[in-house]
């Protein structure tokens, strides 16, 4: 119920503030740094004022102070560092990017992220319900002591092989579209592979008993 709770509240309230924003900066017709809007030039234009910038400046803090010391966190779970020498370095690094306009390149590096890493999924799903289940006639299992000693190569090629035809062909969302390519990929080079007698994946499965 708080996950349902916590994810309204900010679906509800983060659609409302996109669409002020985005009425304020049409109505306001104020030049642009880049390809985002000059917030506060556009509120002053429509006259809310120095008090308005103080809130946007405050709420913008609360939010990267939050954002800092959870990648401190992160970054400090495998680095030797005191977590107050990771949060300064880490708030100067941030500063440094910010002024240097990195913004600008986070929409387009958000649209790669959208079309490399849901292939992943696609390969998932069609190696536990289909390959598992329906070719090969067996369920996944991890015993004690499990281990895996195989390099998936088809795994790999049907993951890029998602995202470019994703790229170059699209009925949806990169997103979806990518999945569903890497899902039709895997299944098809499992398929062809296992038919001409060639593994699809090089190394051993190793399973031992840990003495539990």
């Amino acid at each position: 119920m708080g996950a349902v709770s916590a994810a309204g509240g900010y679906l509800v309230g983060g659609v409302f503030c996109i669409l002020c924003g985005g009425a304020m900066a049409l109505g306001a017709n104020v030049p642009g740094i880049g390809t985002t809007p000059n917030l506060p030039r556009v509120m002053l234009t429509i006259g809310l004022g120095v008090g308005a910038l103080i809130i946007l400046i405050l709420a913008q803090w609360t939010t990267n102070t939050a954002n800092v010391y959870s990648g401190a966190l992160g970054v400090g779970s495998f680095l030797p560092f005191q977590h107050k020498s990771i949060v300064l370095v880490m708030g100067i690094v941030g500063t440094v990017l910010a002024i240097s306009d990195i913004y600008e390149y986070f929409v387009p590096f958000l649209n790669i992220l959208g079309t490399v890493v849901p292939p992943i999924a696609g390969v998932i799903l069609a190696d536990y319900y289909v390959v598992n289940r329906l070719i090969l006639k067996r369920d996944y299992s991890f015993g004690p002591g499990t281990k895996y000693a195989q390099f998936n190569w088809a795994a790999f090629v049907s993951i890029a092989g998602g995202a470019v035809l994703a790229t170059l062909i699209r009925f949806f969302t990169p997103a979806f579209t990518s999945i569903v390519y890497a899902f039709i990929l895997y299944i098809l080079l499992v398929v062809v592979c296992r038919g001409i007698g060639i593994p699809y994946s090089v190394g051993t499965y190793v399973e031992h008993e840990t003495g539990l």
